[in-house]
């Protein structure tokens, strides 16, 4: 069951997350989830501001144009490549002049935000996460003498941070959990829309 399996998912994913923040305690958890979210939801938000521009990238400099089966497609911008393909392909050329061509611009600014969400995600759990780790370096706490012991060691976090890191934790697990949400949602989108433009042909 479809549900069953997504209900465990997200389980899983807060679950997961609470222990991590458990593990970190407060401070820790703090400072990566200002981190993600100043990486996750600041690039997709500054993609989106850019959605236009980065559509109209001119790519015809790449190849000038793409073969999928026995038709060829002309290459222009991003866009306009894109909107040429799925018109093709999809929608068996329907003229610039019907709905559907309006349905197919939207269609591919959908398909744009959903990849670029997806990608965002992806770089959360690596390249940002990296660079988290490196600022982390340097504003982690420092070592402490320890009674009785000539090493210095760090302090670790007490019961009560540890708790309020599990919290941190739980909100960023919700935090995930709200992303793959959106990414479902764009999906159904993308193929209610598909849907009615083939009802519209």
């Amino acid at each position: 069951d479809t549900f069953f399996i997504f209900n465990i998912v997200i389980l899983v994913i807060v679950l997961l997350c609470s222990l991590i923040g458990f593990w970190r305690g407060t401070k820790k958890s703090v400072f990566y989830l200002i981190c993600t979210t100043i990486f996750l939801w600041g690039f997709f938000i500054l993609g989106l501001l850019f959605t236009d521009t980065i559509l109209g990238i001119d790519v015809s400099f790449i190849t000038d144009s793409i073969s999928i089966g026995d038709d060829t497609y002309a290459v222009s911008s991003i866009k306009g490549t894109a909107v040429n393909v799925l018109n093709g392909v999809l929608f068996n050329d329907a003229t610039e002049a019907t709905v559907t061509m309006s349905i197919i611009e939207g269609v591919v600014g959908m398909l744009f935000r959903l990849v670029w969400l997806i990608v965002c995600v992806v770089l959360s759990f690596t390249l940002f996460r990296i660079i988290s780790g490196i600022v982390w370096i340097f504003v982690r706490p420092k070592k402490v003498e320890i009674e009785g012991k000539k090493k210095k060691k760090r302090p670790k976090p007490r019961l009560g941070s540890r708790f309020g890191g599990l919290g941190i934790g739980f909100a960023k697990g919700l935090m995930y959990i709200l992303l793959i949400v959106f990414i479902f949602a764009g999906l159904v989108s993308i193929v209610e829309t598909y849907e009615d433009a083939s009802e519209e042909l």
